[in-house]
């Protein structure tokens, strides 16, 4: 299965397309990218009859949904972002969604209209919808990990963390990228800055250390290797609290490759991630192939972190 990128005019009742500009970087995606230049254009339907994720063509709050449909190497699926454009066309694509988000509410193809959302064929026989039509960060990933019970739902042992408590641990994971958003939308890069140094932030960080996986650890059983726990303490598989976690973590590690930073003489103000996360990280970016090459692509491409309009991170950057 191959990823393709493409600029596409889609039929937004029809769902088929006339493709351009094609690009075939790695046989190992199972995911097609579709980059929108106009709201009009966002689909009703699931394309091609595959999942079908929409949002705007930054990280923003959609990356752990893109990460776990991305996960799933069995599974073909359709990443559609809108571009943003420059700060000016920014303003006009956000005024052509709002009149889009009226019409999907209209023409009932989503109760709550919002950006992400989810169009998926509906495999539930006791359901009558055909299709599956989802908004809300959180209810889309939690969605999907029921779905989708490996890896997503994980097999985190009970005994060591119970499921209510994974639920507390990701609602705490959203409100760390809660803050950096707030931030760089209304304060800017001085105030991201003093977070990022912040006595709160890195005790958080160091909580965080302590309760998820640092090292690799092999369960043997009678000599026989039978698990290895990569990600959340307990679990050998991606559960929603590591996609969260991770979203996190690369948006600070972005945000610390700023180049209004690099110049930075004073070796005792700059800021750098706890050692656990780098091997963290690495273990969520190569759980599985099609996950590996999906985050291979979106480095390549740049893909800013927040909407033009922020005041801070919403720039093009390649890593």
């Amino acid at each position: 299965v191959v990823l393709v990128e493409t600029h596409r005019h889609i039929n937004p009742t029809m769902a088929t397309t006339t493709t351009s500009d094609t690009t075939t970087p790695d046989d190992n995606h199972n995911c097609t990218i579709i980059t929108l230049n106009q709201a009009r254009d966002l689909p009703r339907t699931p394309i091609d009859g595959k999942p079908t994720l929409v949002y705007w063509d930054i990280v923003g709050i959609a990356h752990p949904l893109r990460l776990a449909l991305a996960a799933q190497a069995d599974v073909e699926w359709v990443d559609v972002r809108l571009q943003c454009g420059g700060s000016r066309d920014m303003q006009a694509n956000k005024r052509d969604w709002y009149q889009v988000k009226q019409e999907l509410r209209e023409e009932g193809v989503l109760e709550f209209p919002n950006l992400p959302y989810l169009l998926m064929r509906n495999d539930d026989s006791d359901t009558k919808e055909e299709t599956v039509r989802l908004t809300q960060s959180g209810a889309i990933l939690r969605f999907l990990s029921h779905k989708y019970h490996h890896p997503l739902s994980g097999n985190v042992d009970s005994n060591k963390i119970p499921f209510h408590v994974v639920d507390v641990m990701y609602e705490e994971a959203r409100d760390l990228d809660g803050t950096l958003v707030r931030l760089s939308y209304e304060d800017g890069a001085d105030a991201v800055r003093r977070w990022l140094s912040s006595d709160g932030l890195q005790t958080a960080l160091q909580r965080w250390g302590e309760i998820m996986i640092t090292t690799t650890t092999t369960t043997t059983t009678g000599g026989k290797k039978v698990g290895t726990d990569r990600f959340l303490r307990g679990s050998t598989t991606l559960t929603p609290v590591d996609l969260q976690l991770y979203t996190v973590l690369y948006k600070i590690r972005r945000a610390l490759q700023e180049e209004q930073w690099q110049d930075d003489d004073d070796d005792e103000s700059r800021v750098s991630l706890p050692g656990w996360t780098r091997h963290y990280m690495t273990c969520v970016e190569t759980a599985s192939t099609s996950l590996q090459a999906y985050i291979q692509a979106l480095e390549t491409r740049g893909v800013p972190v927040n909407n033009p309009h922020a005041k801070f991170g919403g720039s093009q950057k390649h890593e």
